[in-house]
């Protein structure tokens, strides 16, 4: 009698908990397939990287005569602490200027969509990025608006805000880092 008293309270308590979900143990994020993709690989606990890269060649500035965008590297920032949210940061040269330019958007999880196949929208400052996964090796990025333009107030062309990037080692956007330790564990992978 005492084993049945003891086995219908269990699934009592089995069914409280589990139609009660502010009693059932938390469950930490999981990151979706777009940031799965984006990452290359399931992102670990705390940050996981990723570098996309593209940089211009003379045959190509031969049939677009107004880019002036000559290199690109997009450093994805994924945070498990910010449910899988992700920075991005931009670094670009410009044919006519010596620095490269710098800017950031920030992806939030609302604005990340689960699947792949559609767009991440990020927004930061003055920036405005779509980011689409193509596949595991490129991604589409579109920018409406850029952080930090050239001082001279030169436009950009249609070409300069649309980008197809390759999967690049993470040495390739070690300009994108934060800091010096940021830097030396981006530099680990050549």
């Amino acid at each position: 009698m005492r084993n049945r008293a003891f086995s219908v309270l269990a699934k009592f308590l089995g069914l409280f908990l589990f139609l009660c979900p502010a009693f059932s143990p938390a469950h930490a994020a999981e990151p979706g397939e777009f940031v799965t993709a984006l990452a290359g690989k399931k992102p670990v606990e705390g940050k996981t990287y990723a570098c996309f890269t593209r940089a211009y060649d003379p045959a190509w500035f031969s049939t677009h005569h107004f880019q002036r965008i000559s290199a690109v590297r997009l450093l994805a920032v994924i945070d498990s602490a910010g449910d899988y949210g992700f920075q991005l940061r931009l670094g670009l040269n410009v044919r006519d200027q010596p620095d490269a330019l710098s800017t950031g958007a920030d992806c939030t999880p609302a604005q990340t969509p689960d699947k792949r196949d559609k767009p991440a929208i990020c927004i930061g400052g003055n920036s405005r990025a779509t980011l689409l996964v193509e596949n595991k090796d490129f991604v589409r990025l579109s920018l409406s608006t850029f952080g930090q333009l050239p001082e001279k107030g030169a436009a950009f062309a249609e070409d300069d805000k649309h980008f197809r990037l390759a999967r690049s080692p993470l040495s390739k956007c070690d300009d994108q880092a934060e800091n010096a330790q940021e830097r030396t564990l981006l530099d680990l992978d050549r």
